[in-house]
């Protein structure tokens, strides 16, 4: 398709210049409904624009927030609506997007509802990009073929696929509709880095099938939409951020564990980004991420503490990490063996997950084991929740019927209230250290017990004793086992306490922390065990697992 000023004229023309469009109240509510959500993010931003104008709401919001926007318009007759309507409060530029050159990068750039109209995508996406400044955010907002309305549609017969382009799509100059996964696949060929995935409208039928429906219940559909996975919703969208100038490594000690007991031998670690990071909306929740192997040794500690939700998420956002490195793993000590790690945790308390039983995974991370979860419970049909940042979630997959939710548990989670009391599997894998480093333990295993239903588990999986790890070393085969790896070096001892520091924060994880979590469960009614990890997982002799579960 051939776009002119010619042509985006007469789509003004019949759309939004058009008293005659008779859906038009709906695709307006829904509009104005979502565009604040879009805004919860912009924090002071103040330099943003607008990739067309289209029915402008954005703009009428914007300038509510003091904001002066500027668009690129190629309709000569919506750039007279836009001086006419708002004079010099807005900056109009009139181009085409091919024509168009910024005055300025911008510190947000919103694309909403472009790319299903434009010839190419990616290529539009990589020229959109430049227009934003580094650490600059990108708001994408596209229809979706996975929704609600486009899987009613398959069984009434009214479409055979969910790809298909309906009469109204034809009318408005679709080309196209998106799904999360090519959406995030779209940005990222651009070097915009996916922050939070959003849907808008749980949309049940066809416009033209709900144009008698009375305004309360267009708002209601709306309204219900915010707490379910946008993978249901009429549209969707994803805030992605452009990454800041790439990090150098920096040389930073961190254990080298051949099977998690020596403490000695150093890498170069890169250095998490520093780039800023967006404002999670009030509706998402989470904690720290990662399947990590390397948490601090005795030797390490003072160069290298547990990473933080913060480091985590800027890691996320760290191009120039792989996918272990973003999860805490530089030396790649999990690499290859994340199958035997997971048949232990299906063992251990996945196996008895009913078929449709509900699971929450809390720090999921990004690497292979979230993923070996994600085909198991599609698989089993069962209901899959992942809580972790929202960079951390916006690499991996999102299957159908997987929903992710985005924060810092237990700070929000009211998110999953609804779950309270009814999830089978709860399962928190390699995350102990980080929480008791940066958090409180005892709320997040108190918030963790409450979600389970009767029967339900918990799992506090992959926890780094320093208790073991002394007691495997002073063993006849702890020793050889260390004499192997790091001949007449002396063996490492526990850091003494320092008179500085908050003594109610321990500096790791001990016999008594994991016996005092075993009695937090007992004290509740909730039975307790502290299992062993086999032998054959890449840091058993220092880890230790705490199932509880509920009678």
């Amino acid at each position: 398709m051939t776009v002119t000023p010619d042509l985006l004229d007469k789509i003004a023309t019949d759309l939004y210049l058009s008293p005659d469009f008779s859906d038009l109240h709906i695709e307006q509510a829904m509009h104005e409904h979502s565009v604040p959500q879009l805004l919860t993010a912009l924090g002071s931003a103040k330099h943003v624009l607008e990739l067309g104008y289209g029915n402008g709401i954005l703009t009428e919001f914007l300038l509510s927030m003091g904001i002066q926007p500027e668009i690129v318009e190629g309709s000569p007759l919506l750039c007279g609506q836009i001086q006419e309507r708002h004079g010099n409060s807005v900056i109009c530029h009139e181009a085409l997007f091919a024509e168009f050159s910024p005055p300025r990068p911008y510190e947000a750039v919103f694309a909403l509802y472009i790319l299903e109209h434009v010839d190419c995508p990616r290529t539009f996406l990589q020229q959109a990009a430049e227009w934003v400044a580094p650490g600059g955010l990108f708001f994408a907002a596209v229809p979706n073929r996975n929704s609600l309305h486009r899987r009613l549609a398959i069984h009434m017969g009214i479409q055979e696929k969910l790809q298909d382009l309906s009469s109204r799509d034809h009318a408005v100059g679709h080309q196209r509709v998106y799904d999360l996964p090519t959406l995030r696949s779209d940005l990222t060929a651009a070097g915009l880095t996916p922050v939070q995935e959003m849907g808008f409208f749980l949309k049940p039928l066809p416009n033209s099938m709900m144009l008698d429906y009375p305004p309360a219940l267009i708002a209601a559909l709306n309204k219900v939409g915010e707490g379910l996975p946008p993978e249901l919703m009429a549209n969707i969208a994803i805030m992605a951020r452009r990454d800041t100038t790439p990090t150098t490594t920096v040389p930073t000690t961190v254990p080298t564990v051949p099977n998690g007991a020596g403490d000695h031998a150093t890498v170069p670690r890169r250095k998490p980004a520093t780039a800023t990071t967006t404002t999670l909306s009030e509706q998402s929740v989470s904690i720290k991420p990662s399947q990590s192997s390397s948490e601090p040794s005795a030797h390490a500690t003072a160069s290298h503490s547990p990473c933080s939700f913060e480091d985590f998420r800027r890691m996320a956002c760290d191009r120039s990490l792989d996918e272990n490195e973003k999860i805490d793993d530089p030396l790649h000590t999990r690499e290859g063996k994340e199958e035997a790690i997971f048949a232990d945790i299906l063992t251990k308390a996945l196996a008895d997950c009913p078929p449709g039983g509900r699971i929450v995974e809390i720090g999921p991370g990004c690497g292979r084991l979230p993923q070996l979860l994600l085909q198991h419970c599609v698989a089993a049909k069962q209901q899959l929740t992942l809580v972790d940042s929202a960079e951390m979630l916006a690499l991996l997959p999102s299957p159908q019927g997987i929903r992710k939710v985005a924060g810092c548990f237990p700070q929000g989670k009211a998110a999953l209230s609804h779950q309270i009391g009814q999830v089978d599997l709860v399962l928190a894998y390699s995350l102990a250290h980080y929480i008791v480093a940066h958090a409180d333990i005892w709320a997040f295993c108190d918030a963790a017990l409450s979600l389970l239903a009767p029967g339900g588990r918990l799992l506090i999986g992959d926890i780094p004793s320093l208790s073991k790890r002394e007691r495997f070393l002073a063993s006849a085969a702890g020793a050889a086992f260390h004499r192997a790896h790091y001949g007449d070096r002396p063996l490492p001892r526990r850091l003494q306490q320092n008179p500085a520091k908050d003594e109610t924060k321990p500096d790791g994880i001990d016999d008594s922390l994991v016996f005092a979590l075993l009695q937090r469960g007992h004290a509740v009614g909730i039975d307790a065990y502290l299992l062993p990890q086999p032998p054959h997982l890449p840091m058993a002799n220092r880890r230790v697992d705490l199932l509880f579960c509920r009678p």
